[in-house]
């Protein structure tokens, strides 16, 4: 191939004497890669300047143990050193995407080139100039996609919680209403008065509109312990759990006997089965309103 033709009929250096493309053609060595071979590799040092002639290379690095495209010097672009860089070993694989021809000129010939060659220089300055933008540019898109990865990663951890909440607490109370039949066909068997059912409702709807009480371990501890043993003497059915959850709501021993007052002690089971139904209810709709709101929340 003509190397003169090829240098003339690559735009940067159209306007630069053919002196200087032939004094930079006499010191340079052409070099004739085959597809897939490398030019350089990371480690290797950086101390010559490459023109591409025929051809062009994949530039890859290596992370995590693997390999990752990064970019391309295409035909008629430049690489290696450049006038002023101050680079000194390479990071980077260039493999030859198909047969190449490349032009190498030495850093040994820099001082010559730059001191005698003003408008060849000019071209590589100014090719330098472009490669620290389009590094500044691509760290700062690395900086800006880090960024973006943090704060997925972070969103994603925040909202993985609540979306857990709402997906277990939907599913209890899927579970929970297969139960509520059966209450519901216990509780209207028995037969109160209109007053132990307005009693009942105004003790119920009073804790629900409060909810779930805070208090520490030991109060809770305390308030289940005299609770089970009410609904033990009264012959009440899963007491364990209808204790611990009458004390959330901070239901008290005096509450049920309010409840209580009056009633045969045959409905007493089927009553406070059918309140624990209501509280577990509103208990677990709370739970899956609060996670959504929190989605919600973090969303906006």
């Amino acid at each position: 191939m003509d190397i003169l033709e090829s240098l003339k009929a690559i735009d940067d250096l159209k306007d630069v004497p053919e002196a200087q493309l032939n004094w930079l053609i006499a010191h340079s060595k052409v070099l004739h890669i085959k597809e897939t071979d490398r030019l350089f590799s990371p480690g290797d040092p950086i101390d010559r300047l490459f023109i591409v002639l025929e051809g062009g290379f994949r530039l890859k690095v290596s992370r995590n143990n693997q390999l990752v495209h990064i970019g391309k010097m295409d035909k008629n672009s430049f690489g290696g050193l450049l006038p002023y860089s101050r680079a000194q070993t390479g990071r980077a694989f260039a493999e030859a995407i198909d047969d190449a021809v490349v032009l190498s000129l030495h850093r040994d010939h820099f001082s010559t080139m730059i001191s005698d060659y003003h408008e060849l220089t000019t071209v590589f300055v100014h090719a330098m100039s472009t490669r620290i933008r389009d590094f500044t540019r691509r760290a700062q898109q690395d900086d800006k996609m880090m960024s973006l990865g943090k704060l997925s990663a972070g969103l994603a951890h925040e909202l993985n919680n609540p979306s857990a909440a709402v997906v277990r607490s939907a599913q209890e109370l899927a579970k929970h209403l297969k139960t509520t039949p059966e209450s519901f066909k216990n509780i209207i068997k028995i037969n109160i008065s209109d007053e132990e059912v307005d009693r009942m409702n105004d003790i119920l709807f009073d804790k629900m509109a409060k909810g779930v009480q805070v208090m520490s371990l030991m109060e809770k501890s305390s308030l289940e312990d005299e609770l089970m043993d009410w609904l033990d003497d009264h012959h009440v059915q899963d007491s364990d759990e209808l204790a611990a959850n009458f004390a959330d709501y901070g239901m008290t021993g005096e509450d049920l006997e309010n409840i209580a007052e009056g009633m045969l002690e045959e409905n007493l089971d089927p009553a406070f089965n059918w309140i624990n139904q209501m509280l577990t209810t509103e208990k677990l709709v709370n739970e899956i309103e609060d996670a959504s709101q929190r989605i919600n929340d973090l969303v906006l």
